[in-house]
């Protein structure tokens, strides 16, 4: 099966994940918050810190639906809160608060037996066209990529139009391997040598793999660079809620916008944005 097929398989099962999660909500519940896997870790770790305080709401996040299954389960009561990498389209905006919490670069990473420290707008077209394929070192250079529409490739696209033109037919390769969440991309990277690929900063700081982060243009992609407007590629992460999301949601988004959750986003790889 290609990557192609693989990728259209990947996104029923997470649609039909989304929809068949649980009844709908009733007082007193579990707190559900689930969609893009651009924020798991740090909303994994924001909620432990929650639950931790006077509230000790009960919550669970859960794996990647997409921004797209995460809204669909949000509004048909599924979940209580849904996560979003990507602007939402005026049909997903109706009845919903959307609230951006945060920003992260979009890194390049890379797996752990690659010397090549650095990338360029020009050696990734290289490598994305099939007319660059081995590192400096002559290790074999494997891209890893995202699906056309996700919004991790989106962000890439929007910063460069020759990238974008490359990019629009290497998602499409049967050569090369297109990975249908953030978490299974990053698995990807680390479990294949001479790999590399896109992944917000974030989910790399959380999770802890064998993975080194590559400049781009000379640049690192931290926070700081970020916020100085020197690192083009970047994130934003919203909390999303509906007409059916509970008191409890409202209580938890406050919580993340906290100076002591501030301080759990700057060490996840994340800028806290104020309300």
């Amino acid at each position: 099966m290609n990557t192609a097929a693989r990728s259209g398989l990947g996104a029923l099962v997470l649609l039909l994940c989304a929809t068949s999660l649980r009844p709908p909500l009733q007082a007193a519940e579990t707190l559900v918050i689930g969609g893009t896997g651009s924020a798991i870790g740090v909303m994994r770790r924001l909620a432990e810190a929650y639950q931790d305080t006077a509230a000790a709401q009960p919550i669970e996040v859960l794996p990647s639906l997409g921004t797209g299954g995460g809204l669909r389960a949000l509004a048909d009561a599924r979940i209580d809160i849904a996560l979003a990498a990507r602007p939402l389209k005026p049909h997903e905006r109706e009845g919903k608060q959307v609230q951006v919490f945060a920003r992260t670069p979009l890194a390049f990473v890379a797996s752990d037996d690659v010397t090549a420290p650095a990338l360029s707008t020009k050696t990734l077209i290289a490598f994305y066209q099939g007319t660059q394929t081995r590192w400096p070192d002559g290790m074999r250079a494997r891209p890893v990529l995202r699906p056309w529409h996700d919004a991790e490739t989106q962000v890439l696209a929007a910063w460069s139009e020759p990238l974008a033109e490359v990019l629009a037919e290497a998602v499409y390769r049967t050569d090369l391997q297109v990975t249908m969440t953030t978490q299974e991309n990053l698995e990807a990277i680390e479990q294949t040598p001479g790999a590399f690929g896109y992944t917000p900063l974030t989910e790399v700081v959380t999770a802890q793999r064998a993975l080194q982060v590559l400049t781009l243009e000379g640049v690192e992609p931290t926070p700081a660079q970020l916020a100085a407007g020197r690192y083009p590629l970047v994130l934003n992460l919203a909390l999303v809620t509906g007409p059916a999301s509970p008191d409890a949601a409202q209580a938890f988004i406050a919580f993340v916008r906290s100076p002591s959750a501030a301080a759990i986003l700057r060490s996840a790889g994340c800028l806290p944005v104020a309300p």
